[in-house]
Parts: structure tokens; C-alpha cells; sequence
């Protein structure tokens, strides 16, 4: 087995042949032939540092293979889109020094000892991090052969808003675009923005950290992932404990909107609380410009609708508060208010709903572009829309007149369409109507406008049954008033108020009795109508016979004979 001793002066040897090796396959410089030195911009101030000479080919020998030799880096200003692309691919490359000729070095504050390949360096991290630059939409050449100056975006730093501009200088007759002198100075404020960190950071292994994700870091697209997965979570958890403090506060009282507002009030806090955990949460992770921008509208939209769903909320509680107040003596009166609030209270969250919704699309600029495109040119489309929807806004504005006027209420007693029937629910655009055999019938809000129907609860409850008898002309009429006023006088429907029998029409075979009998109640009408007419028609049938019904005569007339 080789010793340690011998082990060592192999690998001393092995490591002493590879140096020879790659010391002789390594050309030397030649000292006759100065490297050439770089032609300096006109922009450059002389203070800038010369970049290091390359080192020189020896000439090759006879027995040497010729290899061609590197192409030189071509540096290709003529188009926006070339430099900012020129420039990007030289950082990229590790070439920070020719990614610095890509810039009007006019800007550089060399008093900070900077140099211009680090300010390129800190440039191009200022493009990656706080702008989404897509080089397919940066033009490659310009219909005015005049414009000077090309902005192609802009960085936010503490409220102000700093350019990245490219400028067009023109020199010995061809064109260039360099990043402008303007944007160049400002470098060090941008670069300090896009520096900014997040507690998170530190927390995560750097191999995910520092990786890139398109314009997001490792740890920021972790951060948001934190955001969705557990600050929604948390939010929703702190708002239940907080609606369960103010629960213990509020059963502590004795009114009960308190109570009301707050069961109706906790989806909308809950999610709001989630919500605004998360967006917090998630725009301390110092995300790009542009995707904090978009992130600041997908937080408050939800935000908004949330807040117009809890308003909504608000109203409805209101309108039962307020009915909870209305005496129970006043019945007529608290139908009205009821029939009022509540369509007043829909018409109000349609309102609420469609502001909501309006401001929620107003947070995107497209939205908000094409709302206001339709509000200018509004001739055309305003009156197709206005045709379009008159049926529906004319039903709302009828259940607004509804409410106002008052023609029926909720609870009362109608007859429509030759039905009678409750009102159980009147909505912005339809009546529901609940009728004697538990039948519901539907009739749009506007006939009540347009047509006529019966409302039996106006001017209040108290009604007069009417009965309707057909007698034979030759009935004992007082005898048959007597037993109407015995048979009402019994019947616990009868409040006393009116009482009375009318011969209203006759004819050569019948007479139309008419009693009219009050009652205290819509509901006692009805069943007092039936049970008068069954009785009055029982004591007919049991009246001698029977011979006071109306009945069909005839009489046999004898034919004359032929002898006259």
C-alpha cells in the first residue's frame, strides 16, 4: 500500500505537468505591438478612467494552425429600440464598460467616484426592477427624423417621478440614441429605490431570494404567495376577534339596531379585514412600479364593493329600525311606511350598487377610458340605450311613484284581474298578490298606474257586505227584512253600523233584493257574504213551499176552432 509521502509527490507532479500545460497553450503579448486604446466619447469627461489594454496575438508560427480571429463587439445606436436592447445584452455579458457607451456620460456626478460601467450596472438593475420594459413596443426607427428626445418610462421615488429619456445626437452625419444626460444623473436615486428590502428577505435561503422570476425576486413572489395563503387568513381571523369584542359591547345595551347592524355588518367586515391584511401585507414587499400599481387596484376594488355591500346593509337595518318605532295603533299608517321603506330601500341598494360598481371600474384605465368615450359621444348609443331600457327604467320610476302616491300597501286587500288577494311583496318592478286559495299572482308595477283594480283596505278596514238575491216579484218583502235583521243581528261578523234591504231592479219574472250588512274587518266581508246568502235562500226554500223562488211561468192558451 503507497505511504502518504508517496501519495503527496504524485499529486505535486500531476499539479506541476497541468500548469506546464496550460502555461504553453497560453500566447504571450507581444511587446512590439501596443494594444489599441479606445476612442474616446466627446461626452466623456477626461477624469474617466481608461479601460485596460487588451493584450495582442503573437503572430503565429509556420506550424501553427490560423483561427480567425473575435469579432469586435458592434455597438448599434441607431434606433431606440437597439440601444436599449445593445444596452441591456452588454450588462448581461458582463461588458459594463460598453454598456457604458449606450449613455450620455454628460450626467455622470463622477464627485460620488463612480464609474461608468457601475452607473450602467445600477441602470440596467433600475430597468429590471422597477420597470416592465417590453423592447418589441420600443419603436425601431421614427417617423419624425426630428424628434430629439424619447421618454420610455419613468420611476417613482419618494412622490416625484423621475424619466428614463433617450436623447438623439447626431455626429459626423448618422444619428444615435443614448440614454439622456438627464436620466444618467438621476441614477443614483433610482438606485437606491429599486434597493429597497423586505424583512422577508433575510428570512429565505438566497438561492430563492436572489432568483429571478420575470420582474419579481425570489423572495417578493414568496411574499405574495405569503399574502394569499396566510395574511388573508389572519385578517379574517382579526376581524372576528374584533366583531366579537364590539358583540360583547353591544348586548350590553338595550336598544336592538345595534344588535341588527352588527349580524348584518360581519361578512362585509370580515372580508374587508382579509382583504386589507393581505394588500397590506403584500405592497410592503416593494414590488416593481407597474406591479404595484396593478396590485394597489386589485386590493381596492374588492375593497369598494365590500364597502357599497356593507352600505346596503346599513339601509336595510335602518328601514327595520325605523318600522320598530311606528306605534301598533297606527296600523294603516305603519303598512304605508312599511310599503314606502321598503321600496325606497330597494331603489336605494340599486343605487348604492351601481355607484359601487362605477367607481370599482373607474380604478382601470381602460374601463374608465371607454366609460367616458360613451359619455362623450353619448348622441347615438344614448338614445339606443334610453329605447332599450324604457321599459325598465319606466318600472322603476313606477315603483317610486308607488310609494309616493300610495294606490295599495302591504297587506292589503284587492281585487285585480278579477281576483281577490293580499298584497305580500311589492318590488321595483312587480306586485306579488296572494290570493284566497294560496295562489300567488304576479302583476308588473305599472298596471297598477294604468288600469284600474279594487282595493278593499282604502280608506281602512271596515266594509259592507253586499248580498244579492233573485225572488220571485210576489215575495212578502217586509217579512223577508225581518229575518235579514234576525239572521245579521245573530252573526258575530256584524259590527251594527248599517243594516238594510233594497229592491234594486225587477223584471216580468224576477225581483233583485240587495242587503247591505257592515262588518269591522276585510277579512269577516267574505265569510259574512256566504253565510247570509245561505240563509236567506234556506228561509226562501222553507217560505210556503218554496213559491217565492224565481221561477220560469207559462200558460196554455186553447187554439180557436174552425166554426169561430
Amino acid at each position: 500500500m503507497p505511504s502518504r509521502r508517496a501519495i503527496t509527490g504524485a499529486l505535486f507532479v500531476a499539479l506541476l505537468a497541468m500548469t506546464v500545460v496550460v502555461h504553453a497553450q497560453t500566447p504571450p503579448a507581444s511587446a512590439t505591438s501596443p494594444a489599441p486604446s479606445p476612442v474616446p466619447s466627446a461626452t466623456t469627461p477626461p477624469a474617466a478612467p481608461a479601460p485596460a489594454p487588451a493584450p495582442v496575438p503573437a503572430a503565429p508560427s509556420a506550424t501553427a494552425t490560423l483561427r480567425p480571429a473575435a469579432p469586435a463587439a458592434v455597438i448599434d445606436r441607431s434606433t431606440p429600440r437597439q440601444t436599449v436592447s445593445g444596452f441591456l445584452s452588454a450588462v448581461d455579458g458582463g461588458q459594463p464598460a460598453l454598456a457604458a457607451q449606450y449613455m450620455d456620460l454628460a450626467g455622470l456626478r463622477w464627485s460620488e467616484h463612480r464609474s461608468a460601467g457601475e452607473a450602467a450596472e445600477q441602470l440596467a438593475m433600475v430597468l429590471r426592477r422597477r420597470v416592465v420594459l417590453n423592447l418589441s413596443e420600443l419603436p425601431d426607427g421614427l417617423e419624425d427624423e426630428e424628434q430629439a428626445r424619447l421618454r420610455i418610462a419613468t420611476v417613482s421615488v419618494d412622490g416625484r417621478e423621475l424619466p428614463i429619456d433617450l436623447t438623439r445626437q447626431t455626429r459626423g452625419g448618422r444619428a444615435r440614441w443614448l440614454f439622456a444626460a438627464t436620466t444618467v444623473s438621476a441614477i443614483p436615486e433610482m438606485y437606491e429605490a429599486s434597493q429597497a428590502r423586505s424583512w422577508l428577505e433575510p428570512l429565505l435561503p438566497p438561492s430563492i431570494a436572489e432568483h429571478r422570476y420575470g420582474e419579481l425576486w425570489g423572495w417578493q413572489v414568496a411574499g405574495l404567495l405569503i399574502a394569499l395563503l396566510l395574511a388573508l387568513p389572519l385578517g379574517v381571523l382579526v376581524g372576528s376577534i374584533l366583531l366579537r369584542i364590539i358583540e360583547r359591547i353591544v348586548r350590553r345595551t338595550d336598544a336592538h339596531w345595534d344588535d341588527a347592524l352588527l349580524d348584518h355588518a360581519t361578512g362585509p367586515v370580515r372580508f374587508s379585514t382579509g382583504w386589507l391584511a393581505m394588500g397590506i401585507f403584500a405592497l410592503s414587499l416593494s414590488l416593481p412600479h407597474s406591479i404595484e400599481v396593478s396590485l394597489q387596484r386589485v386590493v381596492s376594488t374588492p375593497l369598494i364593493i365590500a364597502t357599497g355591500w356593507l352600505l346596503m346593509r346599513v339601509v336595510k337595518v335602518a328601514t327595520i329600525a325605523y318600522l320598530e318605532n311606528v306605534p301598533d295603533d297606527l296600523e294603516l299608517k305603519t303598512r304605508g311606511l312599511r310599503t314606502q321603506l321598503v321600496i325606497l330601500r330597494r331603489l336605494s341598494s340599486v343605487v348604492i350598487g351601481l355607484i359601487t360598481i362605477s367607481i370599482a371600474l373607474m380604478q382601470f384605465e381602460v374601463v374608465r377610458s371607454v366609460g367616458w368615450s360613451l359619455l362623450v359621444s353619448a348622441g347615438v348609443a344614448g338614445v339606443a340605450l334610453g329605447f332599450a331600457a324604457q321599459k325598465s327604467l319606466g318600472a322603476v320610476i313606477a315603483g317610486l311613484q308607488l310609494s309616493i302616491t300610495q294606490p295599495l300597501r302591504l297587506g292589503d286587500a284587492i281585487v285585480v284581474q278579477g281576483m281577490w288577494g293580499e298584497v305580500e311583496e311589492i318590488s321595483l318592478t312587480y306586485v306579488r298578490v296572494k290570493l284566497f286559495d294560496e295562489r300567488r299572482l304576479v302583476v308588473p308595477i305599472e298596471k297598477f298606474l294604468s288600469e284600474p283594480f279594487e282595493n278593499w283596505s282604502k280608506p281602512g278596514d271596515v266594509m259592507t257586505a253586499i248580498v244579492e238575491l233573485s225572488v220571485d216579484p210576489s215575495v212578502p218583502f217586509a217579512e223577508l227584512r225581518a229575518e235579514l235583521e234576525r239572521l245579521a243581528e245573530a252573526h258575530p261578523d256584524y259590527d251594527g253600523r248599517d243594516l238594510r234591504m233594497q229592491v234594486i231592479d225587477q223584471d216580468d219574472r224576477r225581483a233583485i233584493v240587495r242587503c247591505r250588512v257592515s262588518t269591522d274587518a276585510i277579512d269577516k266581508n267574505f265569510p259574512l257574504r256566504c253565510d247570509l246568502r245561505e240563509q236567506l235562500l234556506t228561509y226562501l226554500q222553507n217560505l210556503e213551499g218554496g213559491r217565492y223562488l224565481p221561477r220560469q211561468r207559462w200558460e196554455q192558451i186553447d187554439a180557436p176552432s174552425e166554426d169561430g
